[in-house]
C-alpha cells in the first residue's frame, strides 16, 4: 500500500488496491468509473454494471488495460434461489431462531431478504432472514419433524 494520495477526476478509471487494508474481496480486480469527488471519498460506479464503491483515493489505483479489458467480460452467472409464499424453510445457522425450527415464507420480491414467520404463527411477527441462509424443506422432513416432538 503506498502512502502517496493521488488526484482523480470524474471519468478516470480506478480500481481498487488489492494491499490496502480492508478492501472488500468483491471489489478486487474490477474497474469503476470515478462518479463524483467528494472532499473525503470518490464515489464510483461499476463498469461492469455491479454495485458501485464509494472509497477514498488513497486506496485506489489507476485502472491498468488489463483491468479495462477484464472489466468488459461480463460477470459469471450466479444462480438465485426464489421462494414461493407458504414455502416450509429452516434457517442454516442458530441465532434468534434454531436450526431445526420450522418456518414459513411469507414474501419474498425476489430480492436478498426474505419474509418467514414460525409454523402456526407467532403473535403477527415475521422475520426479514438474508435468502442465502434459508434451506428449503419438503412436506417428508416435516412430518418427521413433527413426529419427533
Amino acid at each position: 500500500m503506498s502512502t502517496t494520495t493521488r488526484t482523480y477526476r470524474v471519468g478516470d478509471k480506478v480500481t481498487p488496491d488489492p494491499d490496502s487494508f480492508g478492501v472488500p474481496p468483491t471489489t478486487l480486480g474490477r474497474v469503476f468509473t470515478v462518479a463524483k469527488v467528494n472532499p473525503r471519498n470518490l464515489r464510483c460506479t461499476a463498469d461492469d454494471g455491479g454495485r458501485g464503491i464509494n472509497f477514498p483515493a488513497s486506496i485506489l489505483l489507476p485502472a491498468t488495460e488489463e483491468n479495462v479489458a477484464k472489466s468488459n467480460a461480463p460477470r459469471p452467472y450466479v444462480p438465485v434461489e426464489f421462494f414461493t409464499t407458504g414455502e416450509i424453510v429452516t434457517v442454516k445457522t442458530a441465532g434468534k431462531i434454531p436450526v431445526d425450527q420450522p418456518m414459513v415464507v411469507l414474501k419474498h420480491d425476489g430480492g436478498d431478504k426474505v419474509n418467514i414467520t414460525q409454523l402456526g404463527g407467532d403473535g403477527d411477527r415475521y422475520w426479514r432472514w438474508p435468502a442465502k441462509s434459508l434451506i428449503k424443506r419438503d412436506l417428508e422432513w416435516l412430518t418427521e419433524r413433527l413426529m419427533e416432538d
